[in-house]
């Protein structure tokens, strides 16, 4: 196996400095080693190098030079935006220039400001996003805004595994978002000398306002994607169904606009009778131009590199090799920002383009040995169609690992669906180039080509939603490991370097090293219970995994204008952590912030019962969940106190609330006829307590010191109506977890509640303020679970 690796690495020496230089970029990440160490280090090994020339020590700087750049961006300057903290809910006085002018998803106005002075300090770097639809003046690029804004930190990740917004506006070099404290006293500069940044900005205008000139706003949308790589007037809905079919990847400007480009370029300079030397200069000048702007996305980036590298290839007379230019390309995109190594963008445009060059032939040599004639009728139309299948399957195969891993998905529609819609994809990007440059020229002509370019997209769009609505468009499953996703790399590029027995032999090294490593992660696994308090807002979704395997979810958040934290939360975490079914559903009682995302969670994962109060209640949303649960026959039961749940063994729970009842004696308030949930395992305790205020509180009393608990989720999200100190005297909780949302229109928590807790002695943890909550107990302490670091 060594040495068919080294065949194929060594006549290719960029992949190996690529690689090295890529470990250098992981081991810095994670080690976050002194520069100064750093520096003394590479200082040594050079000059070690220029006394004894060994491989080795050159492969040793490859490797500190990717530390040395990651620990270079690591240092910023003090008076750089990173460094700079907003006190919350403070106004400052800021001055800007504003890069980029645009809109959210929802239509509202956006500008990306890069500010100068904030209350007269400083600030030499970094961005921030304003939010407003109050300023009444014009706003265009290049343009100094003044005014009092509010800055807030992006949200962060608030569960785990979830998308971290901040992280991803850091890396692009965000740092707060902005809202004005009054549009009226803003002050606008307009701008004076332009630039080559601001000259890119007017001609994406340009270009996007030709195309809303002559499409309708859906198509204008789908070509600026397509050309500009500006996504952000795709809905929603088609982004979803572009994702559901595996075909999300057509909506990113790729290596194919870049052939476009490249052939127009090659065109328009040949025109001019140019030495040779001269047009593939200008055409390579021309590209990085494309570049900028697209916004330098990492496909491009990817495909402009190459291209360059193989003109200047072609120059010098030198041979060029796919697979080294495919390294050099990583290599240089990673020295000006080893940043990308993470986005996933650099990740699937790299590896879709490696398993095309690499699998691609050796899927079309299997083919080539069908019995069918390549000159006859039906094999000229056979292959070419076999071909696009094996491209696409090629890409697939070798972006599955990083699809599994970050999107919990195996798209199988995407196979058939990318041979409709690739191609189509060609037509549209060919047609929309032709539209932009000669429909300029020739205005008579664009309606005929935008006639073209409306109907494409009509099809494409009904085409791919068609194949989102089949049952069979993608199977979700559970995420995998860091050691699993190499695994999965390793078998699956292994093809493309050894023989086929020998590939059979290495998939059942690795199928055993991963029966082996997941038995030993059984093995080695605690016996703990694990408690986990989602993060949805102001709303209860509260799960419980028992060291058997079994889970209970206590409420399941809100659903409402568009959020559902079942789908959007509560799924995603159970995906994550590979728990595959709910064996108790409590419903504590029916109002949506804790129902709301029962209806997507009971429609995609299996429960096997479902607790909820006996009562009737007059909502729509709670009506159809009823339904629903009826009509998928799961088990449910209407529990009051005395109610004792022992089949989920070693753990066990009793309810303490609410106290019997018939329907003409329920509770006015509805928060009362919340099921309160206490929770054992060994000397360990929860006491979970949905809405309950203090009239239900005091109906517990009688139970005396048998409330005692380690922890108690808050009732009512710490409302000052319940948590009387009667009841949490009682409890005398060492911990206190309050699930609730960020600047809530209720209040909550109140005060007088949080003091009674505090006063107590105990430890007080927000969802607000901290996200998610993840506590595990091995039947004796509990030990909070610092996910943020430890995820």
């Amino acid at each position: 196996m060594y040495k068919s690796i080294m065949n194929f690495v060594m006549p290719r020496p960029m992949i190996l400095v690529s690689l090295l230089f890529i470990l250098g970029i992981v081991i810095q990440s994670n080690l976050k080693l002194p520069i100064g160490f750093l520096g003394i280090m590479t200082s040594g090994f050079i000059a070690f190098a220029l006394f004894r020339r060994q491989s080795g020590i050159i492969l040793l700087l490859i490797i500190l030079s990717g530390c040395l750049r990651v620990a270079l961006d690591e240092m910023v300057p003090l008076t750089h935006l990173s460094k700079f903290i907003a006190r919350v809910d403070s106004v400052y006085e800021v001055r800007a220039v504003v890069v980029a002018v645009g809109e959210t998803r929802r239509g509202t106005p956006r500008y990306l400001l890069g500010p100068k002075t904030i209350n007269q300090m400083i600030i030499s770097d970094g961005s921030m996003i304003l939010y407003s639809i109050d300023i009444q003046q014009e706003v265009n690029p290049g343009d100094t805004l003044i005014g009092h804004m509010l800055l807030n930190r992006p949200r962060d990740k608030r569960n785990p595994h979830e998308f971290d917004y901040r992280e991803y506006l850091e890396g692009k070099n965000i740092y707060y978002e902005a809202f004005l404290e009054d549009a009226k006293d803003v002050i606008i500069h307009h701008r004076g000398a332009s630039s080559i940044s601001l000259l890119l900005l007017d001609m994406q205008d340009l270009i996007s306002n030709h195309f809303h000139n002559y499409l309708t706003p859906r198509s204008a949308g789908i070509l600026s994607a397509l050309i500009l790589g500006e996504k952000s007037e795709i809905e929603e809905s088609t982004r979803n169904d572009f994702a559901n079919t595996g075909v999300i990847h057509v909506l990113a400007v790729s290596g194919l606009h870049v052939g476009y480009v490249s052939l127009i370029l090659i065109t328009i300079f040949g025109l001019f009778r140019l030495p040779h030397q001269m047009q593939m200069g200008s055409v390579i000048a021309g590209l990085l131009f494309y570049v900028g702007l697209t916004g330098a996305a990492p496909s491009v980036m990817r495909a402009s590199i190459m291209a360059s590298l193989m003109i200047v290839g072609g120059i010098l007379e030198r041979k060029s090799d796919i697979l080294n230019l495919l390294a050099s390309a990583a290599f240089i995109i990673l020295v000006i920002s080893p940043a990308q190594l993470d986005n996933i963008g650099f990740q699937l445009s790299f590896l879709a383009v490696l398993s095309i060059v690499t699998l691609f032939p050796i899927f079309k040599t299997v083919v080539s040995g069908l019995p069918i004639s390549k000159t006859g009728i039906f094999g000229k139309i056979l292959y070419p169609i076999l071909d696009l299948f094996l491209v696409s399957l090629a890409a697939q195969l070798g972006t599955l690992a990083i699809t599994i891993f970050y999107f919990n998905k195996i798209p199988i529609v995407s196979l058939m669906a990318n041979l409709v819609v690739v191609p189509l994809i060609g037509v549209i990007v060919a047609t929309g180039m032709s539209f932009l440059i000669l429909g300029s020229l020739f205005p008579i002509l664009s309606r005929l080509w935008a006639a073209t370019i409306e109907g494409a997209v009509d099809f494409m769009l009904w085409f791919v939603q068609m194949c989102a609505q089949v049952d069979w468009a993608y199977i979700t499953m559970r995420s995998i490991q860091h050691f699993e996703l190499i695994l999965l790399l390793t078998g699956i590029f292994a093809i493309t370097v050894m023989e086929y027995r020998k590939v059979i032999r290495l998939w059942v090294i690795l199928v055993l090293l991963w029966m082996g490593i997941q038995s030993w992660q059984s093995l080695l696994k605690p016996a703990n219970l694990e408690l986990v308090v989602l993060d949805v807002g102001q709303g209860d979704a509260i799960l419980m995994h028992a060291p058997n395997g079994k889970t209970i979810l206590i409420d399941t958040g809100l659903r409402f204008g568009g959020k559902d934290m079942g789908k959007d939360v509560i799924i995603p975490y159970l995906n994550y952590r590979n728990w595959p079914e709910i064996d108790i559903l409590v419903l504590t009682h029916p109002h949506n912030d804790h129902i709301g995302g029962a209806q997507s969670l009971i429609e995609n994962i299996d429960v096997g019962k479902v607790l909820m109060p006996d009562i009737e209640y007059e909502s729509y949303g709670y009506n159809v969940l009823c339904d629903i649960i009826h009509s998928k026959n799961i088990p449910t039961s209407p529990v009051f106190t005395g109610y004792l749940d022992s089949t989920l063994k070693p753990i066990y729970f009793r309810v303490t609330g609410p106290k019997r009842y018939d329907h003409s004696s329920r509770p006015s308030n509805i928060n009362n006829t919340s099921i309160v949930i206490q929770l054992f395992y060994g000397e360990s305790s929860v006491l979970l307590t949905g809405d309950g205020e203090e009239n239900m509180e005091h109906e517990q009393l009688h139970l005396g010191r048998l409330l005692k608990s380690d922890l108690i989720k808050a009732p009512h999200h710490g409302s000052k109506t319940s948590s009387s100190q009667a009841y949490i005297n009682l409890v005398e909780p060492q911990v206190c977890l309050i699930s609730l949302g960020k600047k809530n229109k209720f209040r909550h928590p109140s005060k007088i509640t949080l003091e009674k807790y505090i006063k107590l002695g105990a430890d007080v943890h927000r969802t607000d303020l901290e996200g998610a909550q993840v506590f595990r107990s091995d039947g004796k302490v509990w030990h909070r679970v610092d996910w943020k670091h430890d995820n």
